[in-house]
């Protein structure tokens, strides 16, 4: 099957003129006609879906972000008429980001049966990727970024889906979706920290809720001091990729909506080729009453927006080692391999 990208590249536009597209049916998609399109004046991608009107719930606003742009238009009037529904790329500069959200469109649209459900599904995914781009760069994430994904990926494969079963795991990952804590089990969290700092004394706690008690169970950190370096044994895309070769289909669709949600788009892989990384050191703690923190049940009225530091000479009272770790947050049923 060809892909996409590869639909729309046979689309030639030669010789045609004026303000339309040119276009080819998509076979995958049973639920609804949907087509991948090319702007004549601009040679600018679109996905387009015709369907019976009154399969559209009545709205006055679509999705929209820089760099795409939906909307509909009305093909033949009446109740049982039909409407043209319309993704579009805006901006040459979002393109590789508007592959990949069409791609997800498409692939979604390929499992729904009616009309109804498939225009469901593509102003709903199409609003998931309006968040997305509300939050992310065109040019990927900045390096803390990076790292904080790092450090959350190599607790995944290293210390987790050997111990767990891998839906287990991997619904277990909140990070990218911006909870309060990175991980999150029934009976226990683990928030992850990572520096690249050459002598780290302290982490940052950019939130107050970040060492605050989860509502239930135990609190851990995973604390990982890094090197980045070209001579690093490990890109941020082998890492996924390791990750990827291990997990099975239900699981992998898990990890790639979460590597989309925080931010990692793999049409940007060459982006993160450099730089590399080494572990340098990881350590875990446990957080408990004593542990040196903030918590927002403590804080003086009206005081808002905290950050600090801990320093990390602070911690080592508290210090566990990873077995501990994965056999508290496992709990007395867990789901291990």
């Amino acid at each position: 099957m060809s892909t996409l990208f590869e639909i729309w590249d046979r689309l030639a536009i030669n010789g045609e003129s004026g303000d339309g597209f040119v276009r080819l049916r998509l076979p995958e998609v049973q639920a609804a006609a949907t087509y991948a399109a090319k702007s004549v004046s601009e040679g600018l991608e679109a996905v387009v879906l015709e369907v019976k009107t009154h399969a559209i719930t009545a709205r006055s606003d679509y999705p929209e972000a820089h760099g795409f742009s939906v909307h509909a238009d009305m093909l033949a009037p009446g109740r049982h008429g039909r409407t043209r529904l319309m993704v579009k790329l805006t901006d040459g500069r979002y393109r590789d980001i508007f592959h990949t959200l069409a791609e997800d469109v498409v692939t979604k649209l390929s499992e729904v049966r009616t009309e109804e459900e498939a225009v469901n599904l593509f102003i709903t995914r199409l609003a998931r990727w309006q968040s997305f781009m509300r939050k992310h760069s065109i040019s990927g994430l900045a390096h803390e970024a990076r790292r904080g994904l790092l450090g959350e990926l190599l607790l995944l494969r290293d210390h987790l889906l050997n111990r767990f079963d891998h839906d287990t795991a991997m619904d277990s990952w909140k990070g990218s979706s911006g909870a309060n804590h990175d991980f999150q089990f029934p009976s226990g969290s683990i928030e992850v920290k990572t520096t690249s700092s050459n002598t780290p004394h302290a982490f940052h706690v950019s939130s107050i809720r970040q060492l605050d008690s989860p509502g239930q169970g135990q609190l851990f950190l995973y604390f990982l001091v890094i090197e980045e370096s070209e001579a690093g044994y490990l890109s941020l895309p082998q890492l996924i990729d390791s990750i990827r070769d291990g997990l099975d289909s239900t699981a992998l669709d898990s990890f790639e909506e979460s590597l989309v949600e925080a931010g990692y788009l793999e049409t940007q892989r060459e982006i993160y080729s450099s730089p590399c990384y080494s572990i340098r050191r990881e350590r875990f703690f446990r957080v408990n009453e004593s542990f040196p923190r903030l918590r927002e049940g403590s804080l003086p009225s009206g005081v808002e927006d905290v950050r600090y530091q801990v320093a990390i000479a602070a911690c080592t009272d508290f210090e566990t080692v990873s077995a501990d770790v994965m056999e508290f947050v496992l709990g007395p049923r867990g789901d291990a391999l």
